[in-house]
């Protein structure tokens, strides 16, 4: 604010010397010439305005710096009191602080002594019970034990239901000489089929394994009667369920079945039976299991082939040959009179129905 005024003053010095020079030599031409003087007096008046304007500005410049201090004085003013104020805020939330903590620990002393109560409350109530009669006592064990007898009986019973489940099997021929024109038979005929329910224990026939005595004798000559007593030795060392028997005979457009039951324990079965006339060979299924993805089967069908044996040498239906020393693997037969066109022919299929009945 000093600075500008003394500017100002400078400016009005400034402008006083030059008018005054000015004069003087206006004042040398009047003596000179008389006409100046007019001239002289208009310059005069000009100069007067002027320097009224310069005055006026002057005095404008003045008030708004005095309104400037004015305002930076309200500016400190209102920042001293904002000041104030935060400082009484920050005291207050401390107070606000200090009381919230308080009631904090009040609150916790009084869930403390809450839960002290509750404790010695079911301490009581647990003396309590240990004060009652034994014979109270004993009649809640007895009523424990009849619900428990109970769950049980319809726990086993529920196990009744699920574990026997009952399907229809049945055997249809596709052998003839429609499928298999190859040198057909005349008497071709299925003998009699041999089934075992069982588990993983025990097995009736596998393909790349010997065949058993039983299984040979029924695969040569369609004779059941050692492959049963097989069974029967091998049901006792535990694998085998139940044996079954499907007819078989020269009426091979007909469907032939039988009924089995089967469980979880035991859910596979297998079948066998002998094509005739034949060397060694015969039909049937090994290890099909009932349960898929954990759920018994509906309806299944199961295409069956021919399979050597492996206990004779005959290469066609008629030829009995002689015996194979040593024994072969039972294989399947993958060549005439069951290979036709390039296609490998089934001789029939066995459909699994279940019986919900």
């Amino acid at each position: 604010m000093i600075r500008r005024f003394n500017v100002g003053l400078l400016i009005l010095i400034f402008s006083f010397v030059f008018i005054g020079e000015i004069q003087n030599t206006f004042a040398l031409n009047s003596i000179l010439d008389p006409e100046l003087k007019k001239e002289e007096k208009i310059v005069v008046e000009e100069e007067e305005t002027f320097l009224n304007k310069i005055r006026k500005l002057l005095d404008n410049k003045e008030e708004g710096l005095e309104e400037d201090g004015n305002k930076l004085d309200q500016e400190k003013l209102r920042k001293i009191d904002k000041d104030e104020k935060l400082e009484e805020k920050g005291t207050v939330s401390e107070e606000e602080t200090f009381s919230e903590e308080d009631s904090n620990k009040t609150e916790k002393e009084e869930l403390k002594r809450e839960e002290k109560e509750t404790v010695l409350e079911e301490d009581t109530n647990n003396i309590k019970d240990e004060k009652l009669p034994i014979e109270d006592k004993k009649d809640k064990v007895k009523d424990r034990g009849i619900v428990e007898e109970k769950e049980a009986e319809t726990i086993d019973h529920k196990d009744k239901d699920e574990e026997e489940i009952e399907y229809k099997v049945i055997f249809k021929s596709l052998w003839n000489k429609k499928t298999h024109p190859n040198k057909f038979p005349d008497d071709a005929s299925f003998s009699t089929f041999v089934g075992i329910v069982h588990n993983k224990k025990a097995c009736l026939w596998k393909e790349g394994t010997m065949a058993s005595k039983g299984l040979a004798k029924l695969a040569e000559t369609g004779k059941n009667g050692h492959l049963e007593k097989e069974i029967s030795k091998k049901k006792k060392k535990g694998g085998i369920d139940d044996k079954f028997f499907i007819k078989g005979g020269k009426s091979l457009g007909k469907e032939r079945s039988t009924e089995i039951e089967v469980c979880e324990e035991y859910p596979m079965v297998s079948m066998a039976a002998m094509i005739g006339p034949s060397p060694d060979w015969f039909t049937g299924i090994d290890s099909v299991c009932l349960i898929e993805q954990g759920r018994w089967v509906d309806k299944k069908i199961v295409m069956i082939y021919a399979y050597d044996a492996g206990t004779q040498e005959g290469k066609s239906y008629e030829d009995k040959g002689k015996k194979t020393q040593p024994q072969d693997k039972i294989m399947r037969i993958e060549k005439e009179p069951f290979l036709y066109d390039g296609e490998l022919i089934p001789v029939g299929c066995i459909m699994f129905v279940r019986d919900d009945d």
